[in-house]
Formats: C-alpha cells, sequence, structure tokens
C-alpha cells in the first residue's frame, strides 16, 4: 500500500478582526490527496474564516500554509485558483443568462486568432470536463433554467476547469434537497476515485462527513478484507437463546477396505446449549482489558481468558450492584471445539460455570450452569472483540455499537452508541420547520435493522445444507449395499453400521433444521414489525413535513400578495394618505394639550 501524499497543512492559524473577534486560534489541520473532510463547528466558530484564509479572501495574523511541502502565501482569490486552490462559495457566482459551457470557462475562455473566443472548443470543453468526472450535465443549457443541485455541480467544474487540486465547498448541502445532497456525496466520492484512478496509486483513505451523521451507507458496499474494527458489544441475560450442536459427521467410505475398518465408522453427537452471537463471524480476537487499563487480544485455539458480567444483588434490603467473573475457552471453528474433547466418542463440552467462544461463527456458548448464572442474576455483560474484514452487504459497525476502526493504526475513527451507563446515544439530525419547533428527519439503523436477521438467514441455509448432505449420505451407502463389490457378508454387517450412524446424522440435522425453522418464523416476524413501525415513523414524518409544506406555501402567497399591492399603489396616493394621516396626528396632539392645560383653578 502506498503512503498518501500530504498536499496541504495548514499549521497554528489565528485570525483577528479588526473588532477583537478571534475567529480562529492556533488552528491546524492536513489534507492527504484523496481525502474528503468536514469541518465541524457550531455557528461563529471560525469554519468559514478558515477556508477564507486557505482561499486568499482573508489574510491570517499569525500562522502558515504549506502546499505539497512547501510554505506559501495565499494572497488573493486569484492567487489560490493559481496555486491549484478552488472554491465553491453557499451563494453561487454563476451568471444565470449564461449557458452552463459558459459559465465554466468565463474568465479563462479559449481564443482563436488571440481575439475572439472559441465556442466550439469552449463548448468541447466543458463537455470533455463533465464527463471526466462523471458529472451529467446539457453543458448547452442556461444556467436560470437548471435546478439548485446541478449549479453546485456548475461551480465545482469551474473550479476543476481552472486546474484546482483541492475544492472547498462552503456549506454544500445548506441550498440542497436531500436527494441532491446525497447526489453531492456520491459525486465527491466519483470525484475522490477519480482522482487516484488517474495517479494509479492504492486508495486507503476515508470520508468523514458529519461525525456519526456520515453519509456512509448502512452497509459496506463493496468487500474490504483490510478494513479492521475494534468492537464493543452490550449484551445480556435476555440475548441467550438455545441452539443445538452436532458434530463426528459420517465420511461415506470410499472401498472396502474403508468399509470394513469399524474405527472410521463416525459416532455422531448433538448437544443444546444457550449462546449469544455476536454481530458478527470471522472474528480475530477477543478482546478483555484489566483493571489498569491493559487489553489483552486472545485468538490462540484453545486459550483461556476471564471476563466479567455484572448484575444487581436484590436479597438484601438495599439493591448492591457487583461484579462477577466467568472463564471463556477460544477456539477457532466448531472442529476445533470438538477436537478438545477428552470424551469418548468426543461431543462439545463445556466445563461447568464456563463458556467457549467459537471465533469463525461468532458465537459465545454457556454452560448450562453459567447460563443459569446469568439469567438468574438478569446479568449484563460488554463483549469487546477484534474483527478484520468485511464482505458487500455487512452492517457497519458504527450504526450499532461502540468501536474504533482501527483500520489506519495513526488515524484511529472512534464511534459511540452508547453511554458509560449503557444508554443509547441518538444521533437525531433536527430541521426547523417552525417558530421554536423541529423535527427529526432522520432514523437510526439499529431501530430499523437488526444484524440477526442477516445471520439467521444464513445459519438456516447451512441448516438446510447440512441436512440434505446428510441424507445424501444415507442414499450412497444404500446403493453401495447393492454394489457386487460390497456383497459379502462382512462388507453388509459393516455397511448397516454406516447406514445407522449416517441416518443418526440425518436425525440430528432435521431436527436441528425444524427448530430452527420454528424459531425463525418468530423472529421475522419480530424483524417485519421493526421495519413497518420504522415505516410509520417516516411516514408520520413526511405528513408532517406536507403540512409544514403548505401552512409555508399559503404564508408565501399571503405575503406576495401583500407586496403586490404595495407595489401597484402610485405614490402621490401614499403621500395623500400620509400627509393626511399626519394631520390628524397634529390635532390631536392639540386637543390633548388643551384638555391637559393646567390652570390655578387646577389647585383650588
Amino acid at each position: 500500500m502506498l503512503a498518501k501524499e500530504t498536499v496541504l497543512e495548514m499549521q497554528h492559524i489565528m485570525k483577528i478582526y479588526s473588532n477583537g473577534v478571534v475567529a480562529n486560534e492556533d488552528v491546524s489541520l492536513d489534507l492527504k490527496k484523496g481525502e474528503i473532510h468536514a469541518l465541524l463547528g457550531e455557528n461563529g466558530a471560525g469554519k468559514s474564516t478558515l477556508m477564507k484564509v486557505l482561499f486568499g479572501i482573508e489574510t491570517p495574523d499569525q500562522g502558515k500554509i504549506l502546499l505539497n511541502g512547501t510554505e506559501t502565501t495565499i494572497k488573493s482569490p486569484q492567487d489560490a485558483i493559481s496555486k491549484g486552490i478552488g472554491m465553491v462559495h453557499q451563494h453561487f457566482m454563476l451568471l444565470p443568462s449564461l449557458t452552463v459551457a459558459e459559465n465554466i470557462i468565463l474568465g479563462v475562455e479559449p481564443r482563436k486568432k488571440k481575439f475572439f473566443i472559441d465556442m466550439k472548443q469552449a463548448i468541447r470543453s466543458a463537455k470533455e470536463i463533465a464527463e471526466k468526472y462523471n458529472f451529467d450535465i446539457d453543458v448547452s443549457a442556461r444556467v436560470e433554467e437548471i435546478p439548485v443541485g446541478i449549479k453546485q455541480k456548475v461551480e465545482i467544474l469551474k473550479a476543476l476547469y481552472r486546474g484546482a487540486d483541492i475544492l472547498i465547498l462552503d456549506e454544500p448541502t445548506a441550498v440542497l434537497t436531500p436527494q441532491e445532497t446525497e447526489e453531492l456525496f456520491i459525486q465527491l466520492e466519483k470525484l475522490r476515485d477519480k482522482v487516484y484512478a488517474e495517479g494509479n496509486a492504492d486508495y486507503a483513505g476515508r470520508t468523514v462527513f458529519t461525525g456519526y451523521r456520515t453519509n456512509k451507507k448502512l452497509t459496506f458496499t463493496e468487500d474490504e478484507q483490510k478494513t479492521s474494527y475494534e468492537i464493543d458489544q452490550k449484551m445480556s441475560y435476555a440475548d441467550l437463546q438455545e441452539h443445538r450442536y452436532y458434530g463426528n459427521d459420517v465420511t461415506v467410505p470410499g472401498n472396502k477396505a474403508d468399509v470394513l475398518d469399524g474405527t472410521k465408522i463416525a459416532s455422531p453427537t448433538q448437544a443444546a446449549y444457550n449462546r449469544i452471537r455476536l454481530g458478527y463471524d470471522s472474528i480475530d480476537s477477543l478482546d478483555v482489558t484489566d483493571a489498569a487499563g491493559t487489553t489483552t487480544k486472545t485468538s490462540a485455539n484453545g486459550s483461556t481468558v476471564t471476563i466479567s458480567y455484572n448484575y444487581t444483588d436484590t436479597t438484601g434490603t438495599t439493591p448492591v450492584n457487583k461484579t462477577g467473573n466467568m472463564n471463556v475457552t477460544v477456539y477457532d471453528s466448531y472442529d476445533k471445539w470438538l477436537e478438545a474433547s477428552t470424551k469418548t466418542p468426543k461431543s462439545y463440552d463445556i466445563a461447568d460455570g464456563e463458556a467457549v467462544l467459537i471465533r469463525n461463527t461468532g458465537e459465545m456458548v454457556f454452560s448450562k450452569t453459567a447460563a443459569d448464572t446469568l439469567s438468574t442474576n438478569k446479568a449484563s455483560l460488554d463483549i469487546s472483540y477484534t474483527k478484520t474484514g468485511f464482505t458487500n452487504g455487512e452492517l457497519r459497525p458504527e450504526y450499532y455499537y461502540n468501536c474504533t476502526n482501527i483500520t489506519d493504526t495513526n488515524n484511529k475513527l472512534k464511534y459511540e452508541k452508547y453511554d458509560k451507563d449503557g444508554n443509547q446515544i441518538y444521533q437525531d439530525i433536527d430541521y426547523v420547520v417552525a417558530a421554536n419547533q423541529t423535527l427529526t428527519v432522520n432514523t437510526e439503523a439499529s431501530n430499523v435493522f437488526d444484524h440477526g436477521l442477516s445471520r439467521d438467514v444464513d445459519e438456516l441455509i447451512d441448516a438446510v445444507q447440512r441436512s440434505l448432505d446428510a441424507e445424501q449420505k444415507v442414499t450412497d451407502l444404500n446403493a453401495m449395499k447393492k454394489m457386487q463389490e460390497y456383497s459379502s457378508d462382512d462388507c453388509q454387517a459393516k455397511l448397516e453400521e454406516w447406514i445407522a450412524a449416517a441416518e443418526k446424522e440425518r436425525d440430528y440435522a432435521n431436527d436441528n433444521m425444524q427448530k430452527l425453522y420454528n424459531s425463525y418464523i418468530g423472529n421475522c416476524d419480530t424483524y417485519l414489525n421493526k421495519v413497518n413501525l420504522a415505516l410509520t415513523d417516516v411516514g408520520s414524518k413526511g405528513q408532517s413535513l406536507a403540512l409544514t409544506k403548505n401552512r409555508m406555501s399559503n404564508e408565501q402567497e399571503t405575503m406576495e400578495e401583500l407586496k403586490s399591492k404595495n407595489e401597484d399603489r402610485e405614490l402621490s396616493d401614499i403621500i395623500l394618505e400620509y400627509t393626511a394621516a399626519y394631520t390628524a396626528y397634529q390635532s390631536s396632539l392639540q386637543a390633548a394639550s388643551k384638555v391637559n392645560q393646567v390652570t390655578l383653578l387646577s389647585y383650588l
């Protein structure tokens, strides 16, 4: 992986206005090639000022700017443009009467014979740069006729046409609809990817817009095998679910010698335990942090660590918060768990009061006594683990858990979904829809979708496949009984043992599949109800916005009517009315002075 090139550094920038207001104080940032950043802060925090400094509109009082490692002074917007910095202002600087192409090339028009603008070349150039960056724009359209979202794209193309390597967007979504905002984010990501495609460099960057309110999709949109997260998953006794585990599967013998070798006949086993499924499978390690704050990542097969669980002891007169400990043995897979068994035949076994973690399935399995302890005490536990590698369609951890993206060890991204007391932190996006009235327009992903849905489907598919495989083994072994090669009495007797083992495996598999079907029907109802509630909530928000829109439309019509009446009145009529009103006002004052006039009689 190639290291990302730093193209911009702003170091210790300070800007103080003449009235004494400190807009920026010791602000530093850096930008690497291909990165997209958002500058966050409250109104008046100095975001726009910092960008004006970068674009040469304001001069910093302290600090320095480095472009591609070289210190530079940006004296004006023209100077910034010449150095590869472009800016798209919140209020567009387009000429409405001109076409898109004419606005893009304005000021840097291609010429023919030195004096005349080459419009054909201008149109070609505008089309080429729009196609280069995947902007679907009619360059012949007049700006006054195109929507706001397209106007913003034109402003971006203007900057790119002038050779901008660094693009500043001032309040890029303030004038856009949600759909246009989403499209802008897509275009920015395409632009970023285009830069790296042209540079033939590996991309390992990130996109951060508004922290938790990110433009990132709910799921990973492609396989990301190098992406790594540390995840803290809050679980409780209520997450326990019974599950069947079976092993010692039958392997159909390939020849007569294998048939007669009784040691190769498997003894299928089954065990039922309570488990808690993590949000993901194929985890790297179970992470445990001790009292000193040291974290140990355990991944070695057969290793044992101690985890804690929390509960409230209500046996006394006053409830007391307590902590218990439990040993957990880590195994890579079901097979490794089975291999560790000391019993004959081998079986899935767990020591009393303990648990096992299966890394490739993301399951924590509890012994009966351990599960009973959690249930009796109504205990909760925080399970921390690391996962590297995500597939297309997997839910992103930041929408569900406290987690840290550790892909880039020098730039870790931390997300908090729960506070220290375990309460969910809601990242509401509120729009002002009326005076002192706001409406939350976003929907929390965790309130709609659940990791369990995909895990259930995958597990059910696996159960069906195992049942089919087991049935096929029975069929194959019965077919072998009819073959001349295995017609001897010894072979027939041994094949009966093989068939009995295969039928036992099939019965276990069918039983497990049936139980999964029964439980997942109920689970799917839960998932569906969750989605329906979210749809109802979204519908309610939409209705509220529609009512607000109608009210604002009515108010606008009223204002337009009043404005029209005022604009249509003759100035002479207004002067006459003003004169009459002023005369009446003066007469009132004179009458009041006579009524209130003080005389000697007032003191009698």
